[in-house]
């Protein structure tokens, strides 16, 4: 009897996780939702959605501002560069 009410519970609560990661996964990559990938197909749903390329117009903000923090990043670092080599002309 224990089983029969355990296993089900269980599977209940793995699959949700599985959802859950593959909602944080798809959130990381510009996409909304993602939830319903991971918790109805399981390990496959979570294999789908980290092949998924990154959206290239993220549609939340959570997304846009990590793109955001790349750019400056970028930017940061070609200004690190240029400082660099124009050091080096100097010596």
């Amino acid at each position: 009897m224990l089983v029969a009410v355990a296993y089900p519970i269980g599977t209940f609560i793995l699959f949700g996780i599985m959802g859950f990661v593959t909602k944080t996964i798809s959130k990381d990559k510009g996409y909304d939702g993602g939830f319903w990938w991971g918790f109805l197909l399981g390990i496959f749903g979570i294999i789908i959605v980290a092949c998924k390329p990154v959206n290239p117009n993220p549609t939340d903000e959570h997304s846009m501002n990590k793109k955001k923090r790349q750019k400056q990043r970028y930017k940061e670092r070609q200004r690190r560069i240029k400082e660099r080599q124009r050091q080096i002309k100097q010596k």
